[in-house]
Order: C-alpha cells, then sequence, then structure tokens
C-alpha cells in the first residue's frame, strides 16, 4: 500500500515544479524543481528510516546486527563476532559508530539519507521528468529494495556519486567513491568499467558491439558465473531464470527505442550516457540471472532506467507518440509494482512505522 502512496502523493505535488519562488526583496529565487525534489527526497528518507522492523525482509536481522553492535566494547571485538562474518567493515564501522550514542531508528534514517541524497540529486541533474522518474523507482522495485538491503543500497547510492565523478573526468574521486561502495558492498566492483564506458562516442559499429556482447554473454553466460564465482565469499549456484524474460525483453526493447530514436535522443550527451548504462544492464542480464544472489550485480546499471526512460519520452517530436509511450510505460509500472514488487519476497507489502 506504501507504493502505491507514495505514487499518489509525488503526482498531486508535482505541480511545484512550475513555479518559482521569489524569496529575499525579490533578489532571489527558489526554482520549484529544487523544491520537489528535495520534499520528495525527505518522504523517502522518512518513511525508509521510520519503518518497522519486519518492513523489509532483511531488516529485522540488520536489527539484531545494530544490537549487536551497540553491546560491543569495541571495534576490533565487533569485526570479531560471529554475527558480522562476511559483513562489509565499512558498514560494520558505520554501524558502530552510529550506536555509540543512538538507537536503530536513528540509524535507519541515517543510511536512509546516505541512501536517497546521491539517487535523487542525479535525478535533478540528468532527468527531464521528475515525477516519471520517481515513478519508475517505485514502480520496478528500487525503493522497495531500499527498505531491505540496507548494504547494497548503499553502494548503489555511492556509485551514483561515482558516476557524476565519471562524467566530469575525475578519476581519483571516481575510483575512491568505489573503492567507499565496496565497503559496504563488494559487488560494487562491477561498477568501475563506468568511467570508461561514458567515454564511448555513439557510432554505427556500437550497435554491432552491443549484439556481439550480448551474443557472447548468452553463450558463455554459465562460464562467466563461474568465474565470478571465484571472487565471491560464497560459491553460489545456478537457479532457473532469476530475473525472468520479462524484465529483460522490457529493458532490451527500451533500449533499441533509444537506438530508434537516436537522432533526437543522442543530442544530450547525458542522454548517450544513460542508454550506455541501460545497455550494459541488458549484457549482464544474461550472466546474473543465473543466481538471485549474483543477479544483484544488475541492478547497478539497470537502475539508470529511472532516467533514461523519463528522457526518451521527452526527446520525441510526436507529442501522440510521447503519450502513448508514457502510457504504455505506466501501465507497465503498474502491472510490475503490483505482481512483481508489493507481491514478493521483499515484504514490504504491509507497511508500519516504528512505534506500530
Amino acid at each position: 500500500m506504501i507504493n502505491w502512496i507514495l505514487l499518489v502523493v509525488t503526482s498531486l505535488v508535482s505541480f511545484i515544479n512550475n513555479f518559482t519562488i521569489i524569496v529575499s526583496n525579490n533578489t532571489k529565487s527558489i526554482s520549484g524543481k529544487k523544491i520537489y525534489i528535495t520534499l520528495v527526497s525527505i518522504i523517502f528518507i522518512l518513511i525508509i528510516g521510520l519503518r518497522n522492523t519486519d518492513v523489509g525482509v532483511d531488516t529485522s536481522t540488520y536489527g539484531i546486527l545494530f544490537e549487536n553492535a551497540s553491546l560491543s566494547n569495541s571495534f576490533y571485538h565487533l569485526l570479531n563476532t560471529w554475527h558480522h562474518e562476511g559483513i562489509e567493515k565499512g558498514y560494520t564501522l558505520l554501524e558502530y559508530i552510529i550506536s555509540r550514542r543512538f538507537g536503530f531508528t536513528a540509524f535507519l534514517i541515517i543510511t536512509s539519507f546516505v541512501v536517497i541524497t546521491p539517487i535523487m540529486y542525479t535525478v535533478f541533474k540528468d532527468s527531464k521528468n521528475y515525477w516519471f522518474s520517481i515513478f519508475i523507482l517505485v514502480a520496478f522495485g528500487y525503493f522497495s529494495f531500499f527498505m531491505s538491503g540496507i548494504r547494497q543500497s548503499i553502494a548503489i547510492a555511492l556509485c551514483f556519486v561515482a558516476y557524476r565523478f565519471a562524467i566530469k573526468n575525475k578519476l581519483l574521486y571516481f575510483i575512491l567513491s568505489i573503492l567507499c561502495a565496496t565497503f559496504f558492498h563488494q559487488t560494487a566492483l562491477i561498477f568501475i568499467p563506468v568511467y570508461w564506458i561514458v567515454k564511448i562516442k555513439p557510432s554505427r559499429n556500437m550497435l554491432y558491439i552491443f549484439f556481439l556482447g550480448l551474443f557472447l554473454s548468452s553463450l558463455l553466460g554459465k562460464y562467466i558465473f563461474t568465474i565470478l564465482n571465484l571472487f565471491s565469499r560464497q560459491q553460489y549456484e545456478t537457479m532457473n531464470n532469476v530475473g525472468g524474460y520479462g524484465l529483460f525483453f522490457l529493458t532490451f526493447f527500451t533500449f533499441m527505442l533509444g537506438i530508434l530514436f537516436r537522432r533526437s535522443y543522442f543530442i544530450d550527451r547525458s542522454n548517450v550516457n544513460i542508454l550506455l548504462m541501460v545497455g550494459i544492464s541488458v549484457l549482464l542480464w544474461p550472466i546474473t540471472r543465473l543466481n538471485v544472489n549474483m543477479f544483484r550485480l544488475f541492478y547497478y546499471y539497470h537502475i539508470f532506467i529511472i532516467l533514461y526512460i523519463p528522457n526518451l519520452v521527452k526527446c520525441l517530436q510526436s507529442k501522440y507518440l510521447k503519450i502513448v509511450l508514457m502510457i504504455i510505460y505506466l501501465v507497465i509500472g503498474c502491472y510490475y509494482l503490483y505482481n512483481y514488487v508489493i507481491n514478493t519476497v521483499l515484504g514490504v507489502s504491509q507497511y508500519t512505522f516504528f512505534w506500530q
């Protein structure tokens, strides 16, 4: 229910985008877009941060880890407890520091701030339709995931920070951001190629290379999966179609639309970067779909669909086509939210606040 409420609320207040607030004797102004993004960010942070421990399949486990951290006499002692075996040191350190003064709810609020801020800032900078980006973030399950996978959510957020450094050619800061992300979830290493991916110039050969890469990842998926397993703390076994063919074809179809309308879509270089990110997610799908835990690698690139779809619709010159395409994605998003997000193992179908 909370997901639907968020979609309605963010839609109702989206009119703020069209206004500008004048302050300080008409010498300064605040754009409605900034106010809208700030307001939605605060709502997201509070919803994620004030949740009960039974909201999100992993939240109760993180609550136990936090309680263990609060009882530890030192950070060194915490690192050597069996509870935190296999937990990244960056997350353990953050947990330990916050537990010295605050409780688990404060910890959830702080971590939700860390997660939401970089993502919403990127939406503010790069999205051509803020509400549509927010809709996709909620409808395709990323918002719900933030209420469960705390460590990887922080890692994904830090990768958004790294992305901004990548497009600004700041290699050192990019590497530091990725390094920080790996201290929360080692899967963030999959984001390292982004610094060079965003340097790719659009060309006819790009499409040929994409289809060659898709063919190879489909053909050699199990072998690449085995290699990735060598770098994992656990040895994962293959499963049957974890990611779902529907998600793959939707992402593939969406990617190809950007190629089809490239004359208008490629005008903005940021659009090209976003298309490349979504394209990489398509290439990763045949490999990561083999295991539910390995599939999390897919998220680092696929989440950029929150920018890609709104920008794709915005670039279309035909108003009729814009309306049709937007309606299609709204319907698909609502269908996906109902069938694959709310009624799944994410554990967010019944939202309650921590005081309930």
